[in-house]
């Protein structure tokens, strides 16, 4: 959803707005390690990272390349909630796992084109950068054997999106 308004005057071509959206992510991403610390420690580590959902209220600014066609840039706050956990198994059946889940505030930033068709529909095409920053969960500590194992699942939640949209104007 979102407004837009084309400036009179001086910067006729000019056009402001403000635009907010929503999306669902489906999907996690995951990773596995094995490591052998002797006859009776070897371990196993595994992590994974998800993120939900992604919403964006951006700023948008563009100018007209011509009567129907909007060039522009877009900016503002991206809200999600990443989730980060992981774990790990040590011969004979010990195991230790965390995770953590929260809604984090952070940043969004692209730009795109759109293009009026006919009178009130126009279609667009666009690319966003979004970094909600790093999530990281509890470390897990064991020491069995006499062997110290420390490990802490951490992730980066930042990517790119690209999109096309059909829009109709009221």
């Amino acid at each position: 959803a979102g407004y837009n308004m084309q400036l009179a005057g001086i910067g006729a071509g000019t056009v402001v707005g403000v635009e907010a959206d929503i999306q669902g992510l489906p999907g996690n991403a995951a990773t596995g390690n094995y490591d052998y610390y002797g006859p009776f420690n070897p371990t196993f580590t595994y992590a994974k990272k998800r993120l939900g959902y992604l919403g964006t209220v951006r700023g948008r600014i563009g100018v007209l390349a011509t009567p129907s066609l909007l060039v522009y840039l877009t900016g503002g706050l991206a809200v999600g909630n990443p989730s980060v956990g992981g774990g790990f198994w040590t011969a004979p059946g010990f195991s230790w796992s965390t995770s953590t889940s929260r809604t984090r505030a952070g940043w969004a930033l692209g730009g795109g084109g759109e293009w009026m068709f006919m009178p009130k529909m126009s279609v667009k095409v666009e690319y966003l950068y979004y970094n909600l920053g790093r999530v990281t969960a509890a470390p897990m500590v064991s020491n069995l054997g006499g062997i110290q194992s420390t490990y802490t699942p951490s992730a980066r939640f930042d990517g790119h999106i690209m999109r096309a949209g059909l829009n109709y104007h009221f």
